[in-house]
Order: structure tokens, then C-alpha cells, then sequence
């Protein structure tokens, strides 16, 4: 039986036995995996703990500031609720007794950032460290506290605006996210497998950055020099305001959210659209058709809260996020099993193996892994 099959199959079963009775088949696999004296502890110590009730809790946690927390399918009966998130706990508590142990499928920084500046040399930040900067302008881009960077301009040579030509660019890898303060004081959170261009100071006429990958940009209010972030096929014109831009090179769609302020998204012909709050931007790179749509602005923006946060999202969308985060390569069976759509929250701290069994049990999938590839298709 494939490592996450097994995992997520027999930790099913678990959770079922302490919710409601077992089926002949099921009780026969869990008297097979109960042979082993190892698993009969193990099932014993979660037999001790009252997951039922652990479960129906789990099922109504809620983030009290967002209300985002909740672990579930908008459209699931209170029973399947109840018996989904027991198997949670289960995963949870078990997790390191299946046979994924030897994967630790858990997020983190795999690699270092990267530096490029604007002489062509690439600079690893270290840890705890600082990366000067030389040329027209000199400065230090340094780590703080946890995933923090900070850009400190020092003395410019020139005017400021030949100063703001000289672009770096900072390579945040996969399986990490960094929060980046601008030298103008604005700050960016970078989400995993992202590339930010900045100066190391703004120019007198505007403040402009280039991001390939997915950004959150909270930006100082300074009505004389605009805010521009250039995403490639489209551009966002800014004057202070709080909003999202997703535009991966391999995603189809350039997208653009609003939080609050006022932002207009740009594209390459000159053809705009002004966004309010809680409204979306969409540039099809296909059709070069733009749209826009309400949506659940902090919702969209979750993974700056270390969450993921799916709304009626295809398989193949959520597990484009989870191969960037978890740093795995993806592969599909069929076509069918892409366009399934899922709503519902995980932490990102989760392990990878507990995200893809929770979705097995949503839906008649299966996954298998091989290597750093995870392919996954129809039960």
C-alpha cells in the first residue's frame, strides 16, 4: 500500500472506530495493523484521549480575529464534520507512527535567501547577517526577528533619482515566506518561490518594484510619488493602501486584491480597472481579457497569516500552492480529478501528509509518492 494511502487510510479507520462502528473489511484492516505491538500502544494511548469530543471541538475552532480556522466543507452534514476532524486529531497525534515518518513534509526554509544585486553577484543571506550593497547608492538589506528583512539606505551618490535605477533582486525559495520593509518605509510579504526587484531608494517621481511570484504590499501614503508594482503583463498604480498581487510565471492569470485604499491594474495596451475594497482584478495572459470579481479580500490574502486559505478552489490550484510551499513536484492520473473544487483552511505549519488525507476523505482521491513527486488521481 503507497506511504500516504496507508497513512491517511488507516488513520480514517482509527478516528471511525472511536466515532461510530467499523464495517467487516475496515475492522479486518485494523486488526491487521493492530498485529504490530508498536501500533496496539499507540492505538491504546488514542483510545485513552476523548478524540469524539476533541473532534466535534476541532470542527468549530474559529481564528478570533478572522474567523478563519475552521476545518471543513461548507457544504458537509454535521456527522461527516464531526468524523473528518476526529481523523484530524488522529493525524495529528499518529502522524509520526505512519509511514511518512521519514518525510518530515513540513514547511520551512530549505534554502537561504537569495541576493542579486545589481551588479550580477548573488549573495546568500545568511541567518543572522547583513548584505551590503556598493554602488551609486549604499545599503544593507538585514535580517531581524524571524522572517524579517530590512532595507536601510545609507549615504547616495548622485541624485535620487539615478539612485533608484539601481535595482536588486531578492529570491525568497520555496517552502519559506518573508516580510520585507521598503526603504520608503512600505512593507512587502513575499510568499515562497517569489522574486522582488527594488531599489534601495525611491526615485522623486514614483516608488517602483517588479515581483514575479505572489506579494501583500502595505503602502506609506505619499500622494507625489505613486506606488508601482510592475507584474509583468500588468502593472498596479498605488497611492497608500493595502492589497495583494499573485502573478507566477507558470499561473495563467495575473491577480490582483484590494484590501483597502484604491489601487487601478494596468495592462500592457494601457486598458485599466480601479478596484475597491474586497474586489479582485483578473488578467487572463490567454485571452489578454480583464475582469474583476467581489471576493473575501483577507481571505485571498491568508498565507500572510500562515494560512492556506482555499474557496471553492480546484485540486489542481491547491496543489499548485502546496507544491511551492512543501517544495514537491506534482503529477495527475487523469483530467477529472483536477477540477474538483474544495473550500476550506489549513495551517501552513501542517504537515503535508495530514493536508492531503484530509482531502482524500473530502472527495474519492488518492495520492501517491514517489520521490519528491506526489500524483494524484481518482480512488
Amino acid at each position: 500500500m503507497d506511504k500516504i494511502i496507508e497513512y491517511s487510510a488507516i488513520a480514517r479507520i482509527i478516528a471511525k472506530s472511536f466515532t461510530e462502528g467499523l464495517t467487516a473489511t475496515e475492522q479486518d484492516v485494523l486488526d491487521a495493523w493492530l498485529a504490530d505491538s508498536g501500533h496496539k500502544k499507540l492505538y491504546e494511548s488514542l483510545r485513552g484521549r476523548d478524540l469524539a469530543e476533541r473532534g466535534q471541538r476541532l470542527s468549530h475552532l474559529k481564528n478570533k480575529e478572522r474567523n478563519w480556522r475552521r476545518i471543513r466543507r461548507c457544504t458537509a452534514p454535521a456527522t461527516w464534520v464531526r468524523y473528518a476532524a476526529a481523523a484530524c486529531v488522529v493525524l495529528a497525534v499518529a502522524g509520526t507512527f505512519f509511514l511518512l515518518r521519514d518525510r518530515d513534509g513540513q514547511a520551512g526554509a530549505p534554502q537561504n535567501v537569495i541576493i542579486v544585486t545589481a551588479d550580477g553577484r548573488s549573495v546568500e543571506l545568511p541567518p543572522a547577517g547583513t548584505v551590503e550593497f556598493a554602488g551609486q547608492s549604499r545599503a544593507a538589506i538585514a535580517r531581524g526577528d524571524g522572517n524579517t528583512l530590512t532595507i536601510t539606505a545609507g549615504e547616495v551618490g548622485g541624485s535620487s533619482g539615478a539612485a533608484s535605477e539601481e535595482y536588486h533582486t531578492i529570491i525568497i525559495p520555496r517552502g519559506a515566506d518573508y516580510r520585507i520593509e521598503l526603504a520608503d518605509g512600505s512593507v512587502a510579504w513575499l510568499n515562497a518561490d517569489t522574486r522582488l526587484r527594488f531599489p534601495v531608494a525611491f526615485g522623486d517621481s514614483c516608488r517602483r518594484v517588479f515581483v514575479e511570484g505572489e506579494a501583500c504590499f502595505d503602502v506609506v501614503h505619499t500622494p507625489e510619488r505613486p506606488f508601482i508594482v510592475d507584474a509583468g503583463d500588468v502593472r498596479v498604480e498605488v497611492l497608500g493602501t493595502y492589497f495583494g498581487v499573485s502573478a507566477y510565471p507558470a499561473d495563467a492569470e495575473v491577480r490582483t486584491t484590494l484590501v483597502c485604499g484604491a489601487v487601478r491594474m494596468v495592462d500592457r495596451t494601457g486598458r485599466m480597472m480601479t478596484l475597491a475594497p474586497d474586489e479582485q482584478a483578473v488578467f487572463d495572459r490567454t485571452t489578454g481579457v480583464m475582469t474583476t470579481q467581489a471576493v473575501d479580500a483577507r481571505a485571498q490574502l491568508g498565507w500572510t497569516d500562515n494560512l492556506f486559505v482555499f474557496r471553492n478552489e480546484t485540486v489542481e490550484q491547491i496543489m499548485r500552492q502546496l507544491s511551492r510551499w512543501y517544495d514537491v513536484e506534482v503529477a495527475y492520473g487523469g483530467e477529472q480529478v483536477k477540477g474538483l473544487r474544495f473550500t476550506g483552511n489549513f495551517d501552513r505549519s501542517s504537515q503535508l501528509a495530514d493536508i492531503l488525507a484530509m482531502l482524500s476523505v473530502v472527495y474519492d482521491v488518492e495520492f501517491s509518492l514517489s520521490g519528491n513527486t506526489v500524483t494524484v488521481d481518482m480512488k
